[in-house]
């Protein structure tokens, strides 16, 4: 079979699965079956493939046609132009949080220190420090497993010695007025919610810890916030991720005393999705 073949094989049997993207889906996972770089993908694909190759790539496709997630099926996702090792154990990283990271590296201050709460692969904090090598790092998560994957990520972009991995809920690890800027993407869907409204991916497969936060979606963020405002320092900055239509219930919970300088930044999509508070000086 030729490679061309193969992709549109894998191709027809994830459009009837109902995948958002079946041809880079098929093209992806023809890769990774191959070993196979895209430029030499591109310049094979009359070319027959191995009866081995194929075995797997089609392996490959059933895992995605059951909805597996391509990233926790490929073990990569890419995020802030670097290439972050995933597994089941933590977040697939979504291009809206690199928000977060552009904002964490404008508002740094030169030397300061900054915590990634619920850091799951490290992606905020190895993208924050990999752009501002003169800043201390610190990322938190409750999860062994996700630790494990941050810190291998943080190996693999050079930046272990500028990241600190810590196992501890949130902020709770930290000393009162320690830090100069908090980034954090916490759990925010609601487990009221109907939850046929997140996508199969997610439901089936990404970590629950990760996702769901009270029948308002809302817990961690309140804890969030209260160790926020005790771990920063004066005119340190708050950034979070929340989610789509929780913006004025999050801003309300702001105590005007400790906080000011409070905005809801938007993604791409026009969506409100991370608040950017200041401690108070």
């Amino acid at each position: 079979m030729q490679a061309i073949e193969a992709i549109r094989e894998g191709l027809a049997v994830l459009q009837a699965a109902g995948c958002s993207e079946p041809y880079r889906d098929a093209e992806l996972l023809l890769m990774q079956a191959a070993g196979w770089t895209r430029e030499h993908l591109y310049r094979d694909l009359q070319d027959p493939i191995g009866a081995d190759v194929l075995d797997e790539y089609r392996r490959l496709i059933g895992r995605r046609q059951s909805r597996e997630p391509i990233s926790y099926i490929r073990g990569v996702k890419e995020f802030a132009g670097l290439e972050f090792d995933v597994t089941p154990d933590v977040l697939i990283p979504r291009p809206e949080t690199e928000l977060i990271v552009e904002k964490a590296i404008e508002l740094a201050p030169r030397g300061g220190v900054l915590a990634d709460a619920g850091t799951g692969s490290g992606n905020i904090a190895v993208a924050v420090a990999f752009a501002r090598g003169d800043l201390r790092v610190i990322a938190t998560d409750i999860s062994p497993a996700a630790i494990a994957v941050a810190l291998g990520n943080a190996r693999k972009h050079g930046v272990k010695d500028h990241v600190r991995l810590v196992r501890t809920s949130l902020l709770q690890c930290f000393r009162a007025s320690c830090l100069d800027l908090v980034a954090s993407n916490p759990p925010y869907v609601a487990t009221g919610d109907d939850q046929s409204a997140l996508m199969e991916e997610v439901r089936a497969y990404e970590p629950a810890v990760a996702l769901y936060a009270g029948k308002d979606g809302l817990t961690q963020i309140r804890i969030l916030i209260q160790q926020a405002a005790a771990c920063l320092k004066p005119g340190g900055w708050f950034l979070m991720e929340l989610g789509m239509g929780q913006g004025r219930a999050i801003l309300d919970m702001l105590d005007g005393r400790l906080w000011d300088d409070a905005s809801l930044l938007e993604d791409l999509r026009g969506i409100q999705r991370v608040l950017k508070a200041r401690k108070r000086p």
